[in-house]
């Protein structure tokens, strides 16, 4: 650009700077990573890419993967008697907990060996980003890859009822536990499964949240489905008062009290929202309710005894199964309910 003037100069570099930006901007497009957006009218959001998931995006990796907690949790498994058809659960997402979850999946390879979609659906720890977080990928896992439903997952990102409320965000989904942790389970005990996963954050809406729920339901109709609400429930406090806490949440969800319990914060439990997704779902089967089955209240720390943690199994159940009444307070490192009349060992 010699013999230009200072003035020339900067336009014909800004000019080759938009170039460069084109040539970016059409490079993405050709390889999947941007779409261009569509009108009004579309059923397909604006910003996400629903196609070739594979081809654009590596598997998930479990990070939180820990073997000899994984392989403990298998030996104390065992799968429970029901008197009529799981149709959801809430599992915790702890590791020394971790028991719970082989136990409902158990039962699910036992009762429902057909299965063919399982929806995880667990908290954003963090809080960060969009209410809802769609994996549109599946998991590498220690026993093989998990596989997304590619078609459930696209009719969730294609939701326009949700569109500018969503993201495909990888980072959370791999960095926050309480999804991620689960995946070798449903690896280990259903491999054919495929999988959806979704993280809500506090932010989500009760609407939502209903919508949300419709979209699975109405998925469930073509497919054989299973919802695992990966929930902690009372934290950080005294274990007398954990157990308290753990009493009104009970209360809670028998009354089906949704805007109360929306309004819980973590001295209850840690997700509100997979909890109503659950109930929500529950209430679209005549006859079904939610059953307590196993519960136990672990402390914080060695150092912190007296800090009570609480995990619980709920079961969703199309018709009323053995019940299991709701424990005292319990001591540090104690188990209650584990030998219940509708459970095997």
């Amino acid at each position: 650009m010699t013999g230009l003037s200072s003035d020339k100069k900067i336009k014909v570099c800004y000019a080759l700077l938009i170039c460069l930006i084109f040539l970016l901007i059409g490079a993405l497009m050709s390889c999947g990573y941007l779409e261009p957006a569509k009108n009004k009218d579309s059923t397909q959001p604006l910003t996400l890419s629903t196609q070739n998931w594979a081809a654009k995006q590596p598997y998930l990796t479990c990070s939180h993967y820990e073997e000899k907690a994984f392989l403990k949790a298998l030996a104390k498994a065992g799968a429970y008697q029901l008197e009529g058809k799981m149709l959801a659960a809430t599992s915790p997402h702890f590791l020394p907990a971790m028991d719970y979850t082989a136990n409902i999946l158990s039962t699910l390879k036992e009762q429902q060996p057909d299965c063919q979609t399982i929806f995880v659906i667990a908290p954003n720890h963090s809080g960060e980003g969009l209410p809802i977080i769609v994996a549109d990928q599946g998991w590498s896992t220690p026993y093989g890859r998990l596989e997304i439903d590619e078609e459930a997952t696209a009719a969730i990102l294609r939701a326009p009822s949700l569109a500018g409320k969503m993201s495909t965000d990888p980072y959370h989904l791999q960095n926050d536990h309480s999804a991620a942790v689960i995946m070798p389970f449903i690896k280990y005990y259903l491999p054919d499964l495929q999988v959806v996963t979704i993280l809500l954050s506090r932010a989500c809406s009760l609407e939502q949240l209903e919508e949300l729920t419709r979209l699975i339901y109405d998925y469930g109709k073509t497919k054989s489905i299973f919802l695992l609400a990966s929930l902690d429930y009372s934290h950080y406090l005294p274990i007398s008062e954990t157990t308290q806490r753990d009493k009104i949440t009970q209360a809670l969800i028998e009354s089906g009290d949704i805007q109360a319990i929306k309004s819980l914060d973590s001295g209850y439990l840690d997700s509100p929202e997979a909890l109503i997704i659950l109930l929500n779902y529950a209430a679209y089967f005549d006859g079904a309710k939610a059953d307590l089955f196993d519960y136990i209240i672990l402390p914080e720390s060695e150092v912190r005894q007296n800090i009570g943690y609480s995990y619980q199994v709920y079961l969703f159940q199309t018709t009323k199964s053995i019940r299991a009444s709701f424990s005292p307070p319990l001591p540090p490192h104690t188990t209650a309910l584990k030998q219940l009349p509708g459970k095997k060992r």
